[in-house]
């Protein structure tokens, strides 16, 4: 988020409904890893998160082809996109739990 969210007060936030620092990559998070935030069960999609039309206007031609390179997208850094397993409630400065498979 930091590489392309540079100038922070003329563009718009991202977007993204949650923002964590963890390791998103497939090898650290493969389809289907259980995550646990507050009492909510997330569920890794197999997905590929390249951003939307809006993200690729907001922060640029480079910034969309970075994350696309070649050998990018298992780093996902664009982050992931996950389904609900299991409701819960959520909040802010709650922990992200990767559960045992």
């Amino acid at each position: 988020m930091d590489l392309v969210w540079r100038d922070r007060i003329a563009t718009p936030h991202p977007g993204d409904p949650v923002i964590a620092d963890l390791d998103t990559s497939e090898e650290n998070l493969p389809e289907g890893t259980l995550l646990r935030v507050g009492t909510a069960v997330l569920r890794v999609s197999s997905v590929f998160n390249d951003g939307c039309v809006k993200w690729k206007a907001r922060y640029g031609k480079d910034a969309k082809d970075w994350i696309v390179a070649p050998g990018h997208p298992p780093l996902r850094l664009r982050g992931i996109l996950c389904a609900v397993e299991e409701d819960g409630a959520a909040r802010i400065g709650d922990v992200i739990e990767k559960l045992p498979a």
